[in-house]
């Protein structure tokens, strides 16, 4: 279960970068360039050419910390920054050495993925030491392929395409077994609707997984999207026979627009058809704004502000859409 989240700094929060860059345990990867312990000489310099230069800088340039969710802790960082010469978008992930071999390492790599090819990154790339074997197979176990090796140095890369072809969407539905790996997009949904309320929270995946047992206690029909062995998004459905509701649904960034949210959908209309019923119905916040056209592309036409309905008379379907303009208690 992914413990981490991605967090921009403050200017206030540079006291974490300077301890990092510091500490001769954390660094000692750098010392060939940066002699003899690899810390960085004026690290409170770094951090204002960070502030500066660095944040808000996506797609060019992206910083962030890694912060533990149930503690709010950071634990190491992570960037990526464009490469005109090469075309590709370098990058790095740093865990401060007394939170490794906590599984971290692979957790913020899988974050930075995630953000970038979110952010329209198209290919990230990363060199290293041959024998920084840990590092060589958290990378390749994520999906890098090598694409060189010479002078002591690995090159690997990882393309957006790569991961889409590599693992197919597969849809399918899940029972208890796949809580754990299900709950944090069911945390990251929470945090999604509170956000469109103007809410800031943290992920909560101990929630997540109290909530999805929930709806499969409660016999809630639950589809989850998986690209290999990872899951990329998930929908529950709540049935009033005939009558079929989308309790939920949510796909991680990277995989939208690749066809998920539909193949998700499809099955919410499977399950309808099943029951003789014609009409899928759904809430949507009214400043969910990627939700609605999302409907739209699907057909779906604004009626009014109450909820979300699709109906298939017969073999031609006609649609309707109303969305609702009330806070709910999500």
């Amino acid at each position: 279960m992914n413990d981490l989240q991605l967090y921009t700094p403050k200017p206030e929060d540079g006291w974490f970068y300077v301890k990092m860059m510091s500490d001769p345990a954390t660094m000692a990867y750098n010392a060939p360039w940066f002699p003899p312990d690899g810390c960085i000489p004026n690290p409170e310099a770094e951090w204002i050419d960070l502030q500066a230069n660095w944040i808000g800088q996506e797609p060019k340039r992206f910083y962030a910390y890694l912060q533990r969710n149930s503690d709010g802790a950071f634990v190491g960082d992570v960037n990526y920054h464009y490469n005109p010469e090469r075309d590709w978008w370098d990058m790095g992930v740093l865990i401060y050495a007394p939170e490794r071999g906590k599984g971290y390492g692979r957790q913020g790599l899988r974050l930075l993925i995630d953000r970038a090819f979110s952010d329209g990154v198209k290919r990230l790339h990363n060199d290293f030491e041959t024998e920084r074997d840990a590092a060589y197979h958290i990378h390749k176990s994520v999906g890098f392929r090598e694409v060189d090796r010479e002078n002591g140095i690995v090159q690997l890369e990882l393309t957006r395409e790569e991961i889409m072809t590599e693992h197919p969407i597969l849809v399918e539905e899940i029972g208890a077994a796949a809580i754990p790996q299900v709950a944090p997009l069911v945390a990251q949904f929470r945090v999604t609707l509170k956000a469109l309320k103007g809410i800031h929270a943290s992920p909560d995946a101990e929630a997540g997984a109290e909530e999805l047992k929930e709806y499969l206690d409660a016999g809630f029909p639950v589809y989850a999207a998986r690209s290999g062995d990872r899951y990329c998004g998930y929908l529950v459905c709540r049935v009033d026979a005939p009558c079929v509701w989308v309790e939920s649904i949510y796909v991680l960034p990277e995989f939208r627009r690749k066809g998920v949210g539909a193949a998700l959908f499809q099955k919410a209309e499977a399950l309808a058809s099943s029951y003789g019923e014609d009409t899928v119905y759904n809430y949507v916040h009214p400043n969910n704004d990627r939700m609605i056209a999302f409907l739209k592309s699907r057909g779906y036409k604004v009626l009014n502000l109450i909820e979300i309905r699709k109906t298939y008379p017969g073999e031609t379907p006609t649609t309707q859409i109303q969305v609702a303009n009330h806070t709910f208690d999500y």
